[in-house]
C-alpha cells in the first residue's frame, strides 16, 4: 500500500525589523506557536523557513496543509524580538514554492 506525501503549503511574509536574521525569525516564529498551541501544535503546524533575505525583509516559511490558519495566526501574534518591536505580515500563501521566489525579489 502506498504512503501519500505530507501536503504543504509555502507563506510569502515581510518583516518590520531588517536588525533580525533568519534564525531569530524562526525562533520568534517557534515560540509563538508554542505559546499559542504548545508542543502538539508545534508539530501539527510543523513550520520551516525556507528563505529570508535581511536586506529586504522578506521570507518563505513552509507548513503542512492543515495548519495554514494555525500559524497564520502565531506570526501575527508575534510583536517582540528580544528589546525591538517586531511585526511579521503574510502576504501570500501558495502550494508551490516557485510562484512565491518569482514575487520574493520584485517588490
Amino acid at each position: 500500500m502506498p504512503v501519500r506525501s505530507v501536503r504543504r503549503r509555502y507563506l510569502s511574509f515581510t518583516t518590520s525589523s531588517s536588525s533580525i536574521d533568519d534564525k531569530a525569525v524562526q525562533k520568534c516564529i517557534n515560540h509563538s506557536i508554542l505559546e499559542l498551541y504548545g508542543l502538539k501544535g508545534l508539530s501539527h503546524i510543523d513550520p520551516n523557513l525556507i528563505q529570508y533575505d535581511k536586506e529586504l525583509q522578506k521570507g518563505i516559511i513552509r507548513c503542512s496543509n492543515d495548519g495554514e490558519r494555525f500559524l497564520r495566526a502565531a506570526m501575527a501574534f508575534v510583536t517582540r524580538f528580544d528589546e525591538d518591536a517586531l511585526a511579521i505580515r503574510v502576504w501570500k500563501s501558495s502550494g508551490t514554492i516557485k510562484s512565491l521566489r518569482a514575487n520574493l525579489t520584485l517588490d
